[in-house]
């Protein structure tokens, strides 16, 4: 832990992005949100345009969705719903099939009452069928009901919709 801070602090941002994203991982793993949005945010500020050398693109488009992630994490406990979708928002860039942050891009857009919006985030999350399909069918028809005469009449029509801007 210090010989990576230490390292890091010496090499600086683009030298020591390693021993950042490790720092990042470590405080994420004791959930010390603030040290690993710290780590991640030097990580995110290092490359901002082109993966590190040595790394794939791919290893590094799972780093940022990891970074993003954990700010859109933090973004939606402290109620601060645009910033989560933003940050949520660029995650899905890296996987648009991830149904956990589908859902949380919902449940954001429900907060902020832009109910439409929300429905289509969640329908996704249904719509891909894993683990957080369940709970996100009920969070959609709790929205979809009373918008509709408190029926579900209809709701296969946002998830067709949800299906075909998934390509599913």
């Amino acid at each position: 832990l210090e010989f990576s801070a230490k390292t890091l602090e010496a090499l600086g941002p683009q030298d020591g992005v390693f021993f950042a994203y490790w720092l990042a991982g470590y405080y994420a793993g004791k959930n010390d949100t603030d040290s690993a949005l710290k780590y991640y945010n030097v990580v995110l500020g290092a490359f901002p345009n082109s993966s590190p050398p040595g790394w794939s693109d791919d290893q590094w488009n799972g780093v940022k969705a990891t970074a993003f992630s954990v700010r859109g994490r933090d973004a939606y406990v402290k109620k601060d719903y645009p910033a989560a979708i933003a940050n949520y928002t660029e995650v899905l860039k890296f996987q648009p099939q991830n149904d956990f942050i589908h859902l949380y891009v919902g449940l954001s857009f429900w907060r902020l009452q832009r109910l439409e919006d929300a429905q289509g985030a969640l329908a996704k999350a249904v719509v891909l069928g894993k683990e957080y399909a369940g709970q996100a069918r009920e969070y959609l028809e709790q929205i979809y009901k009373p918008l509709n005469s408190d029926t579900l009449d209809g709701i296969e029509e946002v998830l067709n919709q949800a299906r075909a801007a998934l390509n599913l």
